[in-house]
């Protein structure tokens, strides 16, 4: 049901598949926090996110407007118009959640797996050139 709101405080890694299953969107009101993992795992499951600008998963992750919502941390009130934002509009709720586990994909296991395999082939050829 859109426009409940619930503060879940620290849940066990165990706990968090049921709780990404039953959310409409993630909010990150972080103060400070060098990446935000639970942000990540929201968007894999295919949730809009609303983050504050100091998140450091922020310029990777959220392009505001788009997957989610990106607000000044300590403010109160961006946060309310972009909670209520997503309460209130399904749809929108929808459309940002299926870009969130589009952008995300690009951050998946096999993603940086593919990024490692290539630097290492180019490590390589810079150190042992074709010729």
């Amino acid at each position: 049901m859109p426009g409940i709101i619930q503060f879940l405080g620290f849940v066990h890694r165990e706990e968090l598949p049921e709780i990404y299953a039953l959310a409409e969107g993630l909010i990150f009101p972080t103060h400070s926090d060098p990446w935000g993992l639970v942000v990540n795992e929201a968007m894999a499951c295919g949730l809009p996110v609303i983050v504050t600008s100091v998140a450091g998963c922020t310029l990777d992750l959220v392009q505001d407007g788009w997957n989610g919502f990106v607000v000044p941390p300590r403010d109160a009130s961006a946060l309310a118009r972009a909670t209520a934002s997503l309460a209130e509009n399904s749809e929108l709720r929808m459309e940002m959640g299926n870009r969130s586990r589009e952008r995300i994909e690009a951050y998946s296991p096999a993603a940086w797996a593919q990024g490692i395999l290539e630097a290492a082939k180019s490590a390589c050829l810079q150190s042992y050139p074709q010729g």
